[in-house]
């Protein structure tokens, strides 16, 4: 099925979608300014290579395998986002994401300052080489694969930490992990005195 485009949108209408939009592996290329989707949106797979301005959508943003390569002015999400295999090289500081943030991309190189995530981060696969000032996480953390080298002191995932592979070769002063932490095929030689795991430690070799 076809979806895209056949006229120009008027960018001076404020339209409203009461469900999901899901336009995953369809031919559209671009999507109208002041839109507002109630449910989520797919556009995985597809040939848009960037979003419209004021875009709000209450669910999930899906926009993995794609070319876009930047967010737009004034873009909420309430949801997850999932951005893996994108161009996307950052996202905007101070950014909430209200679900997951889902990054397994090379191209992303840099988180934000100030990064709120609400459920998980997930950042195997990627280029990034440090976590960000008052990183903010609520759920599950995956490092693996990744070129960060050092955590932050006083961090607290609450729940699984994945460090599988990645270049980390120390853990923080005050880590606190309430999952399992993961350490296959890393560097880590030495458990700090005050680190508190209230799962499994996996991987671990003295």
């Amino acid at each position: 099925m076809d979806f895209s485009p056949k006229y120009k949108i008027d960018d001076k209408l404020n339209i409203i979608v009461y469900n999901s939009l899901h336009l995953g592996y369809t031919n559209i290329t671009e999507l109208p300014n002041n839109l507002t989707i109630k449910g989520s949106l797919n556009l995985s797979h597809t040939k848009v290579t960037k979003l419209p301005n004021n875009l709000i959508i209450e669910g999930y943003l899906d926009v993995s395998y794609t070319s876009i390569v930047k967010f737009p002015d004034n873009l909420k999400v309430n949801g997850s986002l999932y951005l893996n295999n994108t161009n996307i090289a950052e996202l905007p500081d101070n950014l909430t994401v209200n679900g997951g943030l889902f990054l397994s991309s090379k191209n992303f190189i840099k988180l934000p300052k100030n990064l709120n995530v609400k459920e998980q981060l997930c950042l195997n696969h990627t280029n990034i080489a440090k976590l960000p000032y008052n990183l903010k996480v609520k759920e599950w953390v995956d490092l693996s694969n990744t070129k960060i080298t050092k955590l932050p002191d006083n961090l607290t995932v609450n729940g699984p930490l994945y460090l599988n592979q990645s270049n980390i070769t120390e853990l923080p002063n005050h880590l606190t992990v309430n999952g399992h932490l993961w350490m296959r095929n890393t560097k880590i030689t030495k458990l700090p005195k005050d680190l508190i795991v209230k799962g499994k430690i996996i991987g671990f070799k003295e």
